[in-house]
Protein backbone atom coordinates (compact mmCIF):
# COMPACT_ATOMS: atom_id res chain seq x y z
CA UNK A 1 0.00 0.00 0.00
CA UNK A 2 1.23 3.20 -0.82
CA UNK A 3 1.76 6.20 1.45
CA UNK A 4 2.14 8.84 -0.77
CA UNK A 5 -1.60 9.30 -1.63
CA UNK A 6 -3.89 10.45 1.04
CA UNK A 7 -7.98 9.71 0.47
CA UNK A 8 -8.86 11.98 3.13
CA UNK A 9 -7.40 14.90 1.16
CA UNK A 10 -8.74 13.62 -2.18
CA UNK A 11 -10.27 16.49 -3.94
CA UNK A 12 -12.16 13.50 -6.00
CA UNK A 13 -12.80 12.14 -2.79
CA UNK A 14 -14.52 15.28 -0.80
CA UNK A 15 -16.15 16.18 -3.72
CA UNK A 16 -17.54 12.73 -3.62
CA UNK A 17 -18.22 12.94 -0.43
CA UNK A 18 -20.33 16.23 -0.26
CA UNK A 19 -22.07 15.42 -3.08
CA UNK A 20 -23.72 12.14 -1.75
CA UNK A 21 -23.97 13.65 1.98
CA UNK A 22 -26.04 16.62 0.12
CA UNK A 23 -27.85 14.51 -2.13
CA UNK A 24 -29.07 11.99 0.74
CA UNK A 25 -30.44 15.13 2.55
CA UNK A 26 -31.93 16.38 -0.43
CA UNK A 27 -33.27 13.26 -1.12
CA UNK A 28 -34.71 13.58 2.79
CA UNK A 29 -36.64 16.31 2.07
CA UNK A 30 -38.31 15.60 -1.38
CA UNK A 31 -39.32 11.94 -0.39
CA UNK A 32 -42.37 13.51 1.40
CA UNK A 33 -42.86 15.21 -1.78
CA UNK A 34 -42.67 12.22 -3.69
CA UNK A 35 -39.90 13.13 -5.57
CA UNK A 36 -36.36 11.74 -5.90
CA UNK A 37 -33.08 13.96 -6.38
CA UNK A 38 -32.63 12.44 -9.94
CA UNK A 39 -36.21 13.76 -10.56
CA UNK A 40 -36.12 16.97 -8.85
CA UNK A 41 -33.02 17.96 -11.34
CA UNK A 42 -35.13 17.36 -14.44
CA UNK A 43 -38.19 18.76 -13.07
CA UNK A 44 -36.48 22.04 -12.43
CA UNK A 45 -34.26 22.12 -15.61
CA UNK A 46 -37.95 21.06 -17.56
CA UNK A 47 -39.50 24.10 -15.93
CA UNK A 48 -36.27 26.55 -16.27
CA UNK A 49 -35.70 25.99 -19.55
CA UNK A 50 -38.68 24.48 -21.55
CA UNK A 51 -38.47 22.82 -24.93
CA UNK A 52 -35.00 21.15 -25.00
CA UNK A 53 -34.98 17.88 -26.38
CA UNK A 54 -34.38 14.58 -24.36
CA UNK A 55 -30.73 15.24 -25.20
CA UNK A 56 -30.23 18.90 -24.47
CA UNK A 57 -31.99 17.69 -20.68
CA UNK A 58 -29.33 14.85 -20.61
CA UNK A 59 -26.74 17.13 -21.13
CA UNK A 60 -27.83 19.40 -18.95
CA UNK A 61 -28.73 17.88 -16.34
CA UNK A 62 -25.83 15.21 -16.44
CA UNK A 63 -27.43 12.21 -17.12
CA UNK A 64 -26.99 9.58 -20.63
CA UNK A 65 -29.93 9.11 -22.41
CA UNK A 66 -31.50 5.79 -20.90
CA UNK A 67 -31.19 6.85 -17.57
CA UNK A 68 -33.48 10.07 -18.26
CA UNK A 69 -35.93 8.12 -20.66
CA UNK A 70 -36.53 5.97 -17.28
CA UNK A 71 -36.82 8.66 -15.14
CA UNK A 72 -39.01 10.80 -17.56
CA UNK A 73 -41.18 7.79 -17.49
CA UNK A 74 -41.43 7.60 -13.96
CA UNK A 75 -42.45 10.93 -13.98
CA UNK A 76 -45.41 10.40 -15.65
CA UNK A 77 -47.87 13.29 -16.44
CA UNK A 78 -45.67 15.80 -14.75
CA UNK A 79 -43.88 16.14 -17.77
CA UNK A 80 -45.07 15.70 -21.62
CA UNK A 81 -43.22 15.10 -24.09
CA UNK A 82 -44.21 16.24 -27.49
CA UNK A 83 -42.79 15.62 -30.96
CA UNK A 84 -40.56 18.34 -32.63
CA UNK A 85 -42.72 19.97 -35.05
CA UNK A 86 -39.73 19.76 -37.98
CA UNK A 87 -38.08 16.32 -36.53
CA UNK A 88 -40.57 13.58 -36.01
CA UNK A 89 -37.66 11.81 -34.48
CA UNK A 90 -36.64 14.60 -32.05
CA UNK A 91 -39.12 14.81 -28.33
CA UNK A 92 -39.18 17.79 -26.59
CA UNK A 93 -39.97 17.66 -23.46
CA UNK A 94 -42.13 19.99 -21.07
CA UNK A 95 -43.69 20.58 -17.79
CA UNK A 96 -46.70 19.00 -17.27
CA UNK A 97 -49.56 18.82 -14.43
CA UNK A 98 -47.10 18.82 -11.50
CA UNK A 99 -48.54 21.00 -8.62
CA UNK A 100 -46.83 24.49 -8.32
CA UNK A 101 -46.80 24.51 -4.82
CA UNK A 102 -44.66 20.79 -5.36
CA UNK A 103 -42.25 22.69 -7.50
CA UNK A 104 -42.19 25.43 -5.08
CA UNK A 105 -41.33 23.32 -1.96
CA UNK A 106 -38.69 21.14 -3.67
CA UNK A 107 -36.58 24.49 -4.67
CA UNK A 108 -37.03 25.73 -1.14
CA UNK A 109 -35.77 22.25 -0.21
CA UNK A 110 -32.28 22.56 -2.38
CA UNK A 111 -32.14 26.05 -1.10
CA UNK A 112 -32.06 24.97 2.76
CA UNK A 113 -30.30 22.01 2.01
CA UNK A 114 -27.48 24.32 -0.18
CA UNK A 115 -27.66 27.07 2.58
CA UNK A 116 -26.75 24.05 5.63
CA UNK A 117 -24.21 22.62 3.25
CA UNK A 118 -22.22 26.29 3.16
CA UNK A 119 -22.98 27.53 6.68
CA UNK A 120 -20.26 29.75 7.92
CA UNK A 121 -18.87 29.98 4.18
CA UNK A 122 -18.55 33.62 3.06
CA UNK A 123 -20.16 35.06 -0.18
CA UNK A 124 -16.98 35.47 -1.76
CA UNK A 125 -15.50 31.94 -0.60
CA UNK A 126 -18.78 30.41 -2.04
CA UNK A 127 -18.19 32.45 -5.76
CA UNK A 128 -14.58 31.42 -5.25
CA UNK A 129 -15.44 27.39 -4.60
CA UNK A 130 -18.48 27.08 -7.36
CA UNK A 131 -15.90 28.75 -9.76
CA UNK A 132 -13.43 25.60 -8.50
CA UNK A 133 -15.99 23.37 -9.03
CA UNK A 134 -17.06 24.27 -12.20
CA UNK A 135 -13.73 23.85 -13.16
CA UNK A 136 -13.14 20.68 -12.23
CA UNK A 137 -16.22 19.40 -14.09
CA UNK A 138 -15.15 20.67 -17.29
CA UNK A 139 -12.00 19.23 -16.93
CA UNK A 140 -12.52 16.21 -15.94
CA UNK A 141 -15.55 16.14 -19.11
CA UNK A 142 -13.03 17.24 -21.43
CA UNK A 143 -10.38 13.96 -20.82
Amino acid sequence: MSDRFDLSSSPGYLVNRAGRAMAHSLGDHLQPLGLTTSQWAVIHQVHQTPGLTQRELAERVGMDAPTLTGILGRLGTAVERRDDPTDRRTLRVYGGDLDPRTIDAAASAAESVNERALAGVNARDRRIFESVLRRIITNCEES
